[in-house]
C-alpha cells in the first residue's frame, strides 16, 4: 500500500551507515534519496569533567578501574545485550590478573539496585536512573572505560555521550556503533555477538588507553563529528540542495 500511495520520493537522512544499507534494501526506499547525518550532540554540555573531581564528587575511590553500563531497559530488550555483557565480565576473572582485578569496580546507570543483584565477581554501584545532562557528565567521566553491548543500535547515543565525555568505548562491532567507535583509537570494537571478544575488547582498553591516549582521541572525534553546528550545516546544505 506505501509503494502505491507513496508515489512522490521522500529524502531519507540515516544516523549511520548501517541504516543507510538497510534502507538501501528496502522495497520501498530502495530508489529513494538516502543521506547520512549522524544524531548531534551539544558539545557544551556534554564535555569531561577531571576525573579525580568527578570521582570525588560521586563517592568514587581515585585508584579504581570503573567499568560503566547502562542497564535501562535491559531486561526487557534482548537487544541491549546485557547477558553477552555478563559473560563477558564474568570472563574477565581468566584474562587479568588476579592482583589487578581488585582494582576493577562496575557502575550502572538507568537501573536501581535489583533484589537480585547479578554476581559478577566484582563490585558493583547502582546509581538508577539520571535525568540531567550534569550527572550523567559526571558518571561518564568518572569511568575509565564505558560498555555498549548491544545486538543493534540505530546510531548508539550513550556511546557518542560518553565518547564526548573523555571516555572510550567498547561495542560489537556491528550496526550503527560501528560509526560511534574509531577501533582502537576511541575504544574497541568486539566481534558481533562474541562474549569472549567482547572480554578481551575490554582488557585492552584497560591496559592501553592511557598510553593510546583512548579519551583524548574520543572527545576529539566528537568534536569533529557530532558537534550540533556541524551536524546543522549538513542538514541545511541537504535542504538548500532541493
Amino acid at each position: 500500500r506505501k509503494k502505491r500511495h507513496w508515489q512522490k520520493k521522500i529524502d531519507i537522512v540515516c544516523p549511520s551507515k548501517w541504516m543507510y544499507e538497510s534502507a538501501k534494501q528496502s522495497l520501498l526506499m530502495k530508489d529513494w534519496d538516502l543521506n547520512i547525518i549522524p544524531h548531534p550532540i551539544d558539545l557544551n554540555e556534554w564535555l569531561p569533567v577531571e576525573k579525580k573531581l568527578a570521582r570525588k564528587i560521586l563517592n568514587l575511590k581515585a585508584n579504581k578501574v570503573y567499568i560503566l553500563f547502562n542497564a535501562f531497559g535491559v531486561t526487557s530488550d534482548p537487544r541491549k545485550g546485557s547477558n553477552l555483557l555478563f559473560k563477558a565480565i564474568l570472563h574477565l576473572h581468566s584474562l587479568i590478573k588476579s592482583s589487578f582485578l581488585k582494582k576493577i569496580e562496575i557502575l550502572v546507570f538507568g537501573q536501581s539496585s535489583p533484589k537480585n543483584v547479578p554476581k559478577l565477581g566484582f563490585p558493583i554501584k547502582y546509581f538508577g536512573r539520571l535525568n540531567d545532562e550534569i550527572s550523567l557528565r559526571l558518571i561518564y567521566s568518572a569511568a575509565d572505560l564505558m560498555v555498549v553491548p548491544s545486538i543493534q543500535e540505530a546510531f548508539g547515543l550513550t556511546a557518542s555521550e560518553s565518547q564526548a565525555c573523555g571516555t572510550p568505548v567498547v561495542a560489537f562491532g556491528s550496526s550503527g556503533l560501528m560509526d560511534v567507535i574509531d577501533h582502537e583509537v576511541t575504544g574497541h570494537l568486539a566481534n558481533p555477538f562474541d562474549y569472549l571478544s567482547l572480554a578481551n575488547s575490554i582488557k585492552w582498553v584497560i591496559e592501553n588507553s592511557s598510553e593510546l591516549k583512548l579519551g583524548i582521541n574520543a572527545r576529539k572525534r566528537a568534536e569533529s563529528l557530532w558537534d550540533s553546528t556541524i551536524i546543522a550545516k549538513q542538514y541545511y546544505d541537504l535542504y538548500s540542495s532541493k
